[in-house]
């Protein structure tokens, strides 16, 4: 992924605080922030499988592009590592689950308050897949690998890609 793109939220300012209050605030000030100055569509959905993502990516003609899970997290140390953890058994049946019966990408977004800056990460099922069988991970806990997750600007830069080309198929 690309890092050298500025990741910090500060000169974005995706958020209207300082703080995150309320986690589904804080993922709604995000949703509305992406969709008036990118004009991406992101909805919040109620899924029949608590193992499906809660959000869904839009195309303009309200097909499904992708599925989203966001996780915030108010980082109170500087171990981010640590924090972004997650138990592998669920992490994978998630995925297992999701792949096998929604058919799209899903994209793990964690959206990150530190002491002096906001930050967007992601990485996608297929990334977590792909280092599952290539590492041979046997841990109960998965830590995702922060320099090859994705920033803000790549997330935005993919879901716009991922638009335009349906765009292009239905011409």
């Amino acid at each position: 992924m690309n890092k050298q793109s500025n990741n910090s939220l500060e000169t974005q300012t995706y958020f209207e605080n300082n703080s995150f209050a309320f986690i589904d605030d804080c993922i709604l000030q995000f949703i509305k922030k992406i969709k008036m100055e990118n004009n991406i569509s992101l909805i919040n959905w109620k899924p029949k499988n608590k193992n499906y993502p809660k959000y869904m990516l839009l195309s303009g003609d309200k097909g499904i592009l992708a599925y989203i899970d966001f996780y915030v997290i108010k980082l109170l140390n500087d171990d981010l590592s640590k924090s972004i953890e997650r138990d592998s058994f669920t992490l994978l049946n998630q995925i297992r689950i999701a792949d096998s019966q929604l058919d799209r990408p899903i994209f793990f977004v964690y959206i990150i308050e530190t002491k002096n800056k906001k930050l967007v990460l992601f990485e996608t099922n297929e990334q977590i897949k792909d280092r599952w069988l290539a590492d041979g991970l046997h841990s109960p806990v998965y830590t995702p690998v922060i320099d090859e997750m994705g920033d803000l600007d790549n997330l935005i830069s993919i879901w716009t890609s991922m638009k335009k080309s349906l765009a292009r198929k239905k011409r």
